[in-house]
């Protein structure tokens, strides 16, 4: 809670009346240096000294100038004393225009706007110069630019002295604006006093305060004879905040006054409600007001919440109203304020709380939370920049306290490796934490992994054993466990005995005639054997010329003395299976597709005219021999080739006889060939046995009746003929027989 007591002074206000005034001008003025200091002198003569008889009464001047809040005004005697007129007033308005400064103004020079036409009181009292000092000589305006860029002119300045016709000062005049009187009111007092020198003897003193936006006035009468001091109050005043003015005069002199500008104190009732709060819980939360270790709260206002009001006079204060979140060990007492309350520990967060169960808050207050129970407390703030949740303008308290939010933030759950016993296949697995060192509840395990092991103890209390069986050398094994609040954890854990399971990687298959291959593994301290002798050797190098031929088991151990871990693979070694295309005869050139075969099936087929199925189109490549090609792809890459032949149509319709008898008795008495017609530029010749041509023709026709070319017949046996069908084609070799 912040108390505020806000205090107005007024030090003096002397309104005095000049007659046979004097005036000592400089009319040239001259330029205004940017951001420096300029001074104009004006000079006085034949005044004398200046004090209770004779005073300085206005000082009038005319100024051009943009943003004249740049500017300081002061007039300085020649005997050296200064008073400022203006202070950085006009903020970014222009020129100082007609402007005088008097006592006799009710108007404050700070309290005006650009271009201050008129009369004004300057900051320090012009009667600050009526000590007695000597007038005549050198008086200075001097002009203070505070920033550059702006510039301007002064265009003159007028002094003016004259003799006092008044006396009448107000040395003081103070007002304190007091608290309201309770947070369920909205009346405050007003005190303060005022002293005088040489006041009038007729007429009464006028205090007054007057609400600006409403117009309405309230004021006490002092009647004289007067005093030199007096002290006055106003009491029940409305604390709206409007503007006020607070004043006083002599009615018989009303030159004679002093005005205080303030506020009325704004409302003091407290209508601030925390309104409602939105929260999300991330993680296992299975349970509302448990949270396990890692889950994340977050408690957000829900936009209803109602601020406090501004107090105006909370001077040095920022008005930054919103929601924050503090810390308690117990339920907070709410007659209490925080900081008074046994179980406050300090500021959580202001305007969203985002909390992860991290154990930290726990461990910054150790043996304060019973059971780990947190609880969280929202409050209403007036200002979250500088840490007041109450600023009033009584003595009352303004803000709420709302419902606190009880959290148990369990513990983390620690697992370890307590002992492994490789001969029996058990891990045992010490468990701490979480629900059970809290509450004395179980943990239960589950979902073991892998599919070997099996539990031989699966509930365990708070730093107890989770015991697993069935595990062999090198297992990686799993589980999960749950305790009471339903918070799940995992535990990892292997290899199992201390060693990594040996994992052979897959090789083959080979060809017998396949150079060596080095043989992969996860392990470098393990021992390498088979079932095929010196196929593999001490360092993992497989010889597929040493293996048998189909399946080759090759094992790898690690023995540590106390656990063993080993695996296999089988290398499949193959051997060539030397395939053979089935001869195909000579086939026409119009002869329907047809597939190849070979002695060995799984191959694919390639060439001129075939396809990879073995389908050969005579067609496609037309007359000629081609190669085809058969290969089968196994790990030992056999093949095979053979030529086929396509002959001409008309050639495949040929009819050549083996045998003729030329002895006219009409049958078969000439070597006809049928079809031969179809080459007109064949050739035939006819060699005896003894390599000699005995018959030669160009364009046979069938005609050659078994005579020589010396034109005898030519006696029975065996001869050779070599026919040219002359259409490029290979020529047609064989055998016929002349028989008589």
């Amino acid at each position: 809670m912040l108390k505020l007591l806000l205090i107005f002074i007024l030090l003096f206000s002397l309104k005095p009346s000049f007659v046979n005034a004097q005036i000592f001008t400089n009319s040239i003025g001259g330029a205004i240096v940017d951001n420096s200091t300029t001074c104009f002198d004006i000079n006085v003569s034949g005044v004398g000294n200046i004090g209770t008889t004779t005073g300085i009464s206005q000082v009038c001047l005319d100024i051009t100038h943009t943003f004249i809040g740049d500017l300081t005004l002061t007039l300085v005697s020649p005997a050296g004393s200064s008073i400022i007129l203006s202070n950085s007033n006009g903020g970014n308005g222009d020129n100082y225009t007609s402007t005088c400064f008097d006592q006799i103004s009710t108007n404050a020079i700070s309290s005006g706007t650009a271009p201050f036409t008129g009369s004004f009181q300057p900051e320090e009292p012009l009667i600050g110069f009526n000590n007695n000092q000597n007038a005549d000589g050198v008086w200075q305006l001097c002009i203070a630019d505070s920033a550059i860029m702006n510039t301007g002119n002064l265009n003159s300045v007028d002094i003016v002295f004259s003799a006092l016709s008044s006396t009448c000062i107000i040395n003081s005049f103070n007002a304190i604006i007091g608290p309201c009187y309770s947070i369920d009111s909205s009346l405050f007092d007003i005190t303060g006093d005022i002293t005088l020198t040489n006041p009038p003897n007729t007429g009464v003193l006028n205090i007054y305060v007057t609400d600006i936006v409403t117009g309405i006035t309230i004021d006490t009468l002092i009647n004289p004879p007067f005093a030199n001091a007096y002290n006055w109050s106003f009491s029940s005043i409305p604390s709206n905040g409007n503007p006020i003015q607070i004043g006083g005069y002599f009615s018989s002199d009303s030159s004679c006054n002093a005005v205080i500008n303030s506020m009325a104190s704004p409302s003091c009732l407290c209508n601030v409600q925390i309104g409602s709060f939105n929260t999300n819980l991330n993680g296992v939360l299975t349970n509302d007001t448990i949270l396990c270790f890692g889950d994340q709260l977050s408690i957000i206002p829900a936009g209803d919440f109602i601020p406090p009001d501004s107090v105006s006079f909370a001077s040095g204060i920022t008005y930054n109203p919103g929601i924050s979140f503090l810390l308690y060990s117990c339920l907070p007492d709410y007659n209490l304020q925080p900081f008074s309350d046994p179980c406050f520990l300090g500021l959580l967060s202001n305007n969203n709380l985002n909390l992860t169960n991290d154990q930290s808050l726990i461990t910054t207050f150790p043996g304060v939370f019973t059971d780990n129970k947190i609880f969280i407390v929202p409050i209403t703030m007036y200002s979250i920049i500088d840490g007041f949740y109450s600023v009033t303008n009584t003595t009352d308290d303004c803000y709420e306290l709302g419902a606190a939010f009880s959290y148990t933030l369990l513990p983390e759950v620690t697992t370890v490796i307590s002992s492994e016993n490789c001969t029996n296949g058990t891990s045992s697995v010490l468990i701490q934490g979480g629900d059970a060192s809290i509450f004395g509840s179980d943990f239960k395990a589950s979902n073991l992994l892998p599919s070997n092991a099996y539990f031989l103890d699966s509930v365990a209390i708070d730093s107890t054993y989770i015991i697993v069986g069935g595990l062999t050398p090198g297992d990686f094994y799993s589980y999960n466990i749950k305790d009471n609040s339903n918070c799940n954890y995992t535990v990892s854990a292997g290899p199992f005995g201390g060693i990594n399971k040996p994992i052979l990687s897959s090789s083959g298959p080979f060809c017998i005639s396949d150079s060596t291959q080095a043989l992969n593994v996860n392990s470098i301290v393990g021992s390498w054997s088979s079932n095929c002798g010196n196929c593999i050797d001490s360092s993992g190098i497989f010889y597929p010329g040493n293996a048998t031929l189909g399946n080759n088991s090759i094992y790898y151990e690690i023995d540590t003395g106390t656990c063993v871990a080993k695996d296999s693979i089988d290398i499949i070694v193959s051997d060539y299976v030397n395939p053979t295309i089935n001869p195909v005869q000579d086939i026409c050139l119009d002869e329907a597709s047809f597939h190849l075969t070979a002695s060995e099936t799984g191959g694919i087929w390639s060439g001129s005219g075939v396809n990879q199925f073995g389908l050969f189109d005579p067609s496609i490549n037309g007359i000629g021999t081609y190669n085809v090609y058969y290969v089968i792809n196994n790990v030992c890459i056999d093949s095979a080739i053979a030529q086929i032949t396509v002959k001409d149509d008309g050639e495949c319709h040929l009819l050549i006889p083996s045998i003729f008898s030329p002895n006219n008795d009409g049958v078969n008495d000439i070597f006809e060939i049928i079809g031969i017609n179809q080459f007109e530029k064949n050739s035939i010749t006819i060699i005896n046995r003894w390599g000699t041509s005995v018959y030669q023709k160009d364009g046979y026709t069938g005609d050659w009746n078994g005579t020589g070319l010396s034109g005898k017949k030519l006696p029975s046996g065996t001869y050779y003929y070599i026919l040219d069908l002359g259409n490029g084609s290979e020529p047609i070799n064989g055998y016929i027989e002349l028989i008589k």
